[in-house]
């Protein structure tokens, strides 16, 4: 299994690190790209516009790129990388959703890790933005 990473940069100077979600959307960088909130989602919305425009096949979420705003010239590096279970899971902390951390293969229990190895291997699952293992804890990889 891959994960698509993406790292930012405002005029050559690195702002922040995401990743490429299965939508194509860029997700857990906690970058401000811009002197407002409206500005930086207006920023990130351009950014993920260029990356669809670009003329790829399915899986094109890869390579590098740039646009320019008012504020700068925005570009970004995507890789794919391989990882393993354990640096591919994050846990919700807060059950809502708002406080995903990762966690290490031998931090999740024996019997969960089965269960999360079991839906990406065996269930077809790449990619998932909210599992609810068997413990009650929110699981995405």
């Amino acid at each position: 299994m891959t994960t698509k990473t993406i790292s930012i940069f405002r005029d050559g100077v690195w702002a922040g690190d995401g990743r490429i979600n299965m939508h194509g959307e860029i997700v857990d960088c906690a970058a401000v790209l811009g002197p407002t909130q409206d500005d930086s989602d207006d920023t990130y919305e351009a950014i993920m516009d260029a990356i669809d425009n670009e003329p790829q096949d399915a899986e094109h979420y890869t390579g590098s790129g740039e646009v320019e705003r008012p504020d700068g010239v925005y570009s970004w590096q995507i890789d794919e990388e391989d990882a393993g279970l354990g640096s591919q899971i994050q846990v919700d902390k807060s059950s809502v959703g708002r406080c995903w951390t990762n966690v290490a293969a031998n931090d999740i229990p024996a019997n969960i890790r089965q269960e999360l190895e079991a839906e990406i291997l065996d269930g077809g699952r790449e990619h998932c933005d909210d599992y609810i293992a068997s413990n009650g804890l929110h699981y995405r990889w």
